[in-house]
């Protein structure tokens, strides 16, 4: 694509952002403060449809190449946005998810290349990364941020390892810019819903899927170690006090931080997003075997977690209980 092309794309997503705005409080789509949430005012949900409308721009665009990917980002985006509208129940949401991932599947050529059980842990493992980019999406300018860095590094890999169509790559970031213009900031004009985390996650596990498929290797799992291993450790410490990991909650790191040490949104956003661009910038540039690189960044990450969750964590349960 060319320059205007992509300005032009990039003004249609402003467009749709601002259009969205108008309709959501004319509809009174709206998230309102409860003792779960970090937030404490009314703010508009479902801001993040603009990474489902970044897809339609690339699958337009591009000659409608990806057909099974976009449709499972259709459907992702549906259900999700139904969902923000009026809760679903969850065996409608994982078959959506499951169904969209299973897509995505099949557009990268991993469906009837793998052994059938490599292929259904692919898509559960693919279902879970969507979940946990919605489970991360709890203040302000991560989402927006953390995915914007992803996205700038898969770019610059892209440049020197053809992996994938570069105007994916770009068009997505432009979404990303605009929603951190709306989102990464004290006082939000927008979250995401879960059609945005939802959408961005599928957005990010496609680029993701295609440059370990072309790596042959898990080691690009690193550029988005931040994420995962606040989303697995949280889920163990949860199972460990037996709770429900399906009911909604504020016990990731990244939300005790905030919360209850009172660090703030935007300094907790980015802290998370400078992490991950320093890992990033690791990964790109120190002479390290990917792989081993890999094992110590989560080696370091999980320590980090749990000495600060063996500190500070009787500040939730003390505010909690």
């Amino acid at each position: 694509m060319s320059l205007p092309e992509y300005i032009l794309i990039f003004v249609i997503l402003a467009l749709l952002q601002t259009a969205y705005f108008a309709v959501a409080r004319r509809l009174d789509i709206v998230s309102l403060p409860c003792h779960r949430s970090s937030h404490r005012r009314p703010t508009v949900s479902g801001g993040g449809i603009v990474f489902y409308f970044a897809v339609m721009a690339f699958y337009i665009a591009g000659g409608m190449s990806c057909t099974l990917f976009a449709a499972g980002a259709t459907l992702l985006a549906a259900v999700s946005f139904a969902d923000d509208l009026r809760p679903l129940g969850v065996l409608v949401r994982m078959a959506a998810q499951l169904t969209g991932v299973t897509l995505a599947a099949m557009q990268l050529g991993v469906i009837g290349h793998m052994p059938l059980w490599a292929t259904v842990a692919a898509i559960i493992i693919g279902t879970g990364f969507v979940n946990a980019c919605n489970f991360m999406d709890g203040v302000n300018g991560i989402t927006g941020g953390y995915s914007l860095i992803t996205l700038l590094t898969l770019l610059l890999i892209n440049t020197r390892e053809s992996f994938i169509d570069p105007s994916f790559l770009i068009i997505s970031a432009m979404a990303a810019a605009i929603f951190c213009f709306c989102n990464y900031r004290r006082h939000a004009l927008c979250f995401a819903g879960d059609v945005g985390s939802v959408s961005v996650g599928y957005i990010l596990l496609f680029a993701l899927g295609s440059l370990m498929i072309a790596t042959r290797s898990l080691a690009p799992l690193v550029f988005v170690a931040v994420y995962g291993v606040d989303t697995v450790l949280t889920i163990v410490h949860r199972l460990m006090l037996r709770q429900n990991i399906l009911q909604s909650h504020r016990m990731h790191l990244y939300q005790l931080i905030s919360n209850e040490l009172g660090l703030g949104h935007i300094a907790t956003a980015s802290l998370y997003i400078a992490v991950q661009a320093i890992i990033n910038a690791g990964a790109l540039w120190l002479p390290v075997d990917p792989v081993i690189y890999l094992c110590a960044v989560i080696v370091v990450l999980a320590a980090v977690y749990i000495v600060i969750m063996r500190r500070y964590f009787c500040l939730y349960s003390d505010k909690n209980q």
